[in-house]
């Protein structure tokens, strides 16, 4: 058994002060936990989404309608930029254990 990672002593990696996981940590479990087709439609998705003139305040709207938990601008980021970390992360290689 591999022993965990830790950022923090004794928080796993990827994982804040409050013991959630950061939104990078849940694309890549998704990613790691679902078939290649499904993380490839969901890229393309927002791949075409991200291509669309939408304003902060659009993007606002629609990610809670998405009933997304995460708040972007709490973490000093734009709803814009947190969406395209997620495909940032979406486009890398998956890693091999």
């Amino acid at each position: 058994m591999a022993a965990k990672r830790l950022d923090r002593p004794g928080r796993p990696y990827g994982y804040g002060s409050d013991g959630e996981p950061s939104f990078e940590t849940i694309v890549r479990h998704f990613k790691a936990r679902n078939p290649p087709r499904t993380v490839s439609q969901a890229k393309e998705e927002l791949e075409q989404f991200l291509k669309l003139p939408l304003s902060e305040d659009e993007l606002d709207e629609i990610v809670g309608k998405l009933r997304c938990d995460y708040y972007p601008p709490g973490g000093g980021i734009t709803f814009r930029q947190s969406l395209e970390a997620v495909l940032k992360i979406l486009k890398e290689p998956l890693e091999r254990a």
